[in-house]
C-alpha cells in the first residue's frame, strides 16, 4: 500500500465512528464465538454462552394517563458510554398517548458489554401531531433529539438483565397548543419490592430474562437474568421462589423472588435438551420430558432423579393427573398420549390420537387433549379408559387452560381462543387474538387469563389479558420479547 492510499488526517467525527465500530466489533466477536443455539424458535436472541454481556430493557409510561393526545415517532434510541453513542434499537417506535393511556410501551432491548453508561438519547421524526376535540393538527418539534440522563451513571456488570423506565410528563412537554418544546422524561431503574403477590412472572428464553409484571398496573416493573434459556416456570408462593427449567443448561434454577438471586441449581442428567416441566401440586417433585421421549421425576428437595423412563418419540408436553396417580405425556411422532404411573413412571396405558397431540389438561378424572394437526380437542375418561368426545375448535390448538367450568384452547395457527363449556361439552365461542399464541396462566381470584403472544415481525411479544366474565380481551402488556413460561403470584 502506498502513502497516497492512506488518509493524511482523521477528523474527530471519523475517529468517533471508528472507535464505535471497534466497540461494536468486540461485542460481535463475543456473539460469533458463542455456542450455537439449537432451538429454531430462538431467532432474536442473546448469544448462548455469552456471559460477558448483559441486557438492558427500556419501557415507557405516561405521568398523566388522560393527558393530551399526541402522536410521535421515535426513529432511534441510543445509549452513551464514555462519550460514544451505541444503538439500542434500529426500527421506528410509534407513540400514541391515547393508546398508551395507563399502560406501558416496550421501547427496546440491547446487549452491552460491562461498563459505565450515563444517558440515553431519543431521535424523533419531524412528523408529529396533536389531536384536540377530534381534530388532528401538526405538532411542531423544537428539537429532534432529547438526551435523558440516568441520574447516576449505571455500572453494568457481567451477565445482568436490567430494566429501566421512562416516565413522560406530556403536559409539561408542550408549549402552547401545537408546539413540543422538548419531551420531559425522567429515567429510573428498578425499585425492588419484597412483595411477590399480585405479580405475573414471565420467562423470555430468547434474552435469558424473567420479567415481573404488576397485575394492578399491567406494567413490567422488574427483570432478572437467568442464564441457559429459561423456559417453563413454577412458583412456590409460600417460600417466594421460582423453579425455572433452563433448556440449554439442562437444569432447574431456583430463584429467590425477594432478592432476585439464584439460590440453587438442580442439574438434570439428560441426554437431550429438556422441553417441558410440570411440578406437582405440593411442590415436591418435578416431571420433565425431553424431545426424544425420556421422562424424569426429580425430587425438588434433594435434587435427585428418583425415576426415569423412555416413552414415545419426540414428546412435547406433560401433565400430572393426581386423581388417577398418573402423568400423561404427548408424543408428536407416535401420535399417542402415554399414561405413566406418577411414582415409578411405568407405562400404564396409551391413547391413540388422530392428529399430533400437543397440550394436555387434567380435570378430575378427565384428560383433555389438544390435537394440533386435527384442529380438535379430545376428552378422555382416565378411570374408564375410554374417549368421550372430540370437538373441532380453531386452527392448531396448542395449549389448554381451565377456569371454573370453562376450558380455553389456544389455537396457534388461527390466533384465537376457543371457549369450551364442560357442562355440555361444546364450543360456545371463538375469541380473536391475532399473532402466534404460546402459553397461558390464570388468576382465579381476579377471573383473568394471561396469554403469551409472539409478534413475528419485530421479534417482540406481549401478554393479552382475557376477562373470563365477559370473555373479552381487556388489555395488553408489552414485553419486547417472546414470552414462554407464565405464572401468577397469588
Amino acid at each position: 500500500m502506498t502513502d497516497r492510499m492512506l488518509p493524511r488526517k482523521i477528523g474527530p467525527r471519523a475517529l468517533a465512528a471508528l472507535l464505535c465500530l471497534l466497540f461494536l466489533g468486540l461485542t460481535l466477536s463475543g456473539c460469533l464465538s458463542a455456542k450455537k443455539v439449537s432451538d429454531r424458535e430462538l431467532i432474536c436472541v442473546v448469544p448462548a454462552g455469552a456471559e460477558d454481556i448483559s441486557l438492558l430493557s427500556f419501557f415507557l409510561n405516561l405521568r398523566q394517563p388522560a393527558g393530551p393526545h399526541l402522536n410521535l415517532e421515535i426513529t432511534a434510541i441510543e445509549i452513551a458510554s464514555r462519550g460514544m453513542w451505541l444503538p439500542i434499537t434500529l426500527g421506528t417506535k410509534v407513540l400514541d398517548t391515547e393508546k398508551i393511556g395507563a399502560g406501558q410501551v416496550a421501547l427496546g432491548q440491547t446487549t452491552l458489554e460491562p461498563g459505565v453508561y450515563e444517558k440515553i438519547r431519543l431521535t424523533l421524526s419531524p412528523e408529529a401531531s396533536i389531536t384536540v376535540a377530534g381534530k388532528r393538527a401538526d405538532l411542531r418539534l423544537a428539537e429532534s433529539q432529547v438526551e435523558i440522563p440516568f441520574g447516576e451513571p449505571v455500572n453494568l456488570g457481567n451477565g445482568a438483565s436490567e430494566s429501566f423506565f421512562l416516565d413522560w410528563d406530556v403536559e409539561a412537554s408542550l408549549d402552547g397548543p401545537a408546539s413540543l418544546v422538548s419531551p420531559v422524561i425522567d429515567l429510573r431503574g428498578v425499585r425492588v419490592s419484597p412483595i411477590t403477590a399480585n405479580r405475573i412472572y414471565v420467562s423470555c428464553p430468547d434474552i435469558n430474562t424473567i420479567y415481573s409484571v404488576r397485575a394492578d398496573k399491567r406494567w413490567v416493573d422488574r427483570s432478572f437474568y437467568v442464564p441457559g434459556r429459561p423456559t417453563y416456570i413454577a412458583m412456590d408462593n409460600a417460600r417466594q421462589r421460582l423453579y425455572v427449567l433452563c433448556r440449554e443448561d439442562a437444569d432447574i434454577k431456583v430463584i429467590d423472588l425477594v432478592t432476585s438471586v439464584i439460590t440453587d441449581v438442580i442439574n438434570l442428567p439428560m441426554t437431550f435438551e429438556p422441553v417441558f416441566m410440570r411440578i406437582d401440586d405440593d411442590l415436591s417433585h418435578a416431571f420433565i420430558i425431553d424431545d426424544h421421549g425420556a421422562v424424569s421425576k426429580v425430587d425438588l428437595q434433594s435434587g435427585n432423579i428418583v425415576a426415569r423412563k423412555e416413552t414415545g418419540q419426540k414428546t412435547s408436553y406433560i401433565e400430572h393427573l393426581p386423581a388417577s396417580r398418573s402423568v400423561a405425556v404427548s408424543s408428536d411422532r407416535d401420535s399417542r398420549v402415554y399414561l405413566l404411573d406418577d411414582d415409578t413412571l411405568e407405562v400404564k396405558g396409551e391413547i391413540a390420537i388422530s392428529g399430533k397431540p400437543a397440550g394436555l389438561l387434567a380435570k378430575e378424572d378427565y384428560l383433555y387433549i389438544a390435537e394440533e394437526q386435527a384442529d380438535m380437542v379430545t376428552i378422555y375418561d382416565t378411570r374408564q379408559r375410554v374417549k368421550l368426545k372430540s370437538m373441532f375448535v380453531g386452527n392448531g390448538p396448542r395449549r389448554l387452560i381451565d377456569q371454573d367450568n370453562n376450558i380455553y384452547a389456544a389455537n396457534s395457527r388461527s390466533g384465537t381462543l376457543s371457549l369450551l363449556r364442560t357442562t355440555n361439552l361444546r364450543v360456545v365461542k371463538e375469541i380473536p387474538l391475532g399473532n402466534e399464541i404460546y402459553e397461558m396462566a390464570s388468576s382465579g381470584k381476579e377471573q383473568l387469563i394471561y396469554i403469551g403472544k409472539k409478534v413475528k415481525e419485530d421479534c417482540g411479544g406481549s401478554l393479552s389479558i382475557l376477562d373470563v366474565t365477559s370473555s373479552s380481551i381487556i388489555g395488553e402488556i408489552e414485553l419486547g420479547s417472546r414470552p414462554l413460561g407464565i405464572v401468577v403470584g397469588q
